[in-house]
């Protein structure tokens, strides 16, 4: 397997479980209607990896963290964080579901592009339950990572400028 494709892969997957997690905050703000906010968000999980044709690295893997979010308003308080991602070479595609404080759900899908440590993914909340019920807007993010060498390899990363905006019915 080659190392650079391999981190290539894993950086992909890395950037789409990055954009659903953080730590924690003391106040919860997304009941404004609409805003824009920052995050950090910290993950670690797992992540099978294979030679594909041509040289190439695929990798598939799940991750779990915490993001917290600092919205136009105040603190939010944090969400724990699930995503299951793919990456190739070319893009990497992954869907998380943040949990709240209280249960309630949003769901993100994530894409990305380019090679590890570069590029950006952005994230698309596409619904959510309870409070946020409804949910739309999007983020993107730039990230940093460590990860395990191997076929079956561990990794822990954070996200670095973390931005976006949501709007809710």
């Amino acid at each position: 397997m080659r190392l650079k494709s391999a981190g290539s892969a894993i950086g992909w997957l890395l950037g789409l479980a990055l954009a659903a997690s953080g730590t924690f905050a003391t106040a919860s703000h997304w009941t404004e209607r609409q805003g824009t906010f920052s995050a950090y968000w910290a993950v670690s999980g797992t992540v099978h990896l294979i030679d594909f044709k041509d040289s190439s690295v695929t990798a598939a893997g799940s991750h779990t963290g915490t993001v917290t979010i600092q919205t136009s308003e105040g603190p939010v308080r944090a969400f724990e964080t699930d995503c299951v991602a793919f990456a190739d070479e070319e893009s990497s595609h992954g869907r998380c579901v943040w949990t709240g404080p209280l249960g309630d759900l949003v769901y993100v899908e994530l894409k990305g592009t380019g090679l590890a440590g570069f590029g950006r993914t952005r994230g698309t909340f596409v619904g959510g339950t309870g409070k946020y019920e409804g949910i739309e807007g999007g983020f993107s993010f730039e990230w940093n990572y460590n990860v395990s060498r191997g076929q079956d390899a561990t990794f822990d990363g954070y996200t670095l400028e973390m931005q976006g905006n949501y709007r809710k019915p």
